[in-house]
């Protein structure tokens, strides 16, 4: 049950469409100015401001510098843990409302809520015992939850099988994932598994893109990882075909995308 921490640092504005984040999470915007586009709503969050990101739901995200540049930080986390943290506090918080609209989605600036936000970031850098970190996620969704904030994470449903495929497939996502290795990992034939993802709305390939997507989206934006190693890692074995795929997928090629985070 990892967390995953990024910082996101740009001097030229650009915009990726159809960015799905594999998993739940909060953005914290440092510097300039993050729109965000679902279907005919958009927001704007600025610097101090956070934004809550269910996953799965198609994004369309332009990162525009300010003065200072853009910078925003991102924290992503499995979807059991605000489970365990829904059974754990749900006595202590309103009920969940509704988030009918993409405003429910910012958070406004607290100077508590961001030294808790530090609190956990630093642990994040400092590698501590994933007790601890947990902890301090805690907290922060604590906060948030406290204040009636917290309502798009936890109106999630609770995971099903489509989750436990997601998080198998990102705990070796170079392997060479097929429906049928999936079915067995999972004790179930191929048609069976085809069918309970079709409950849920999902489709096999439809997860393994998804998630191998995501995972290239944030190597590209936040690490200096050479191109044709984050194919590899995410498991194209032809960097060329990576690149149409993420091009496909997000507008623009990986290239054009790390141009733009670079000074």
């Amino acid at each position: 049950m990892t967390i995953q921490f990024s910082r996101i640092e740009a001097c030229h504005a650009h915009r990726i469409r159809c960015v799905k984040m594999s998993l739940p999470g909060l953005c914290r915007v440092n510097h300039g100015t993050k729109r965000v586009v679902v279907g005919k709503e958009e927001v704007a969050i600025t610097a101090g401001q956070w934004l809550l990101l269910p996953p799965h739901i198609p994004l369309e995200i332009e990162n525009i510098p300010g003065p200072q540049g853009y910078s925003a930080s991102v924290l992503g986390f499995p979807q059991s843990l605000l489970s365990d943290f829904r059974r754990a506090f749900a006595q202590h918080l309103p009920a969940p409302v509704p988030a009918t609209c993409l405003a429910h989605w910012r958070v406004p600036p607290d100077p508590q809520r961001d030294a808790a936000w530090e609190r956990l970031s630093c642990s994040l850098a400092a590698s501590d015992a994933p007790v601890l970190q947990h902890h301090r996620l805690n907290e922060v969704l604590l906060m948030l939850g406290l204040a009636g904030l917290l309502s798009p994470l936890l109106n999630l449903a609770d995971a099903g099988l489509s989750e436990r495929i997601k998080q198998l497939i990102l705990s070796d996502l170079a392997g060479e994932w097929s429906q049928a290795r999936v079915a067995a990992h999972c004790c179930m034939s191929a048609p069976t598994l085809r069918r309970h993802l079709a409950a849920e709305g999902h489709t096999f390939r439809v997860i393994l893109e998804d998630a191998r997507m995501a995972q290239a989206l944030h190597y590209v934006q936040s690490t200096q990882r050479p191109i044709e190693a984050i194919a590899q890692a995410c498991g194209y074995a032809s960097p060329s075909r990576f690149a149409v795929r993420f091009r496909t997928r997000f507008g623009l090629s990986p290239r054009s995308l790390r141009k733009a985070m670079q000074r």
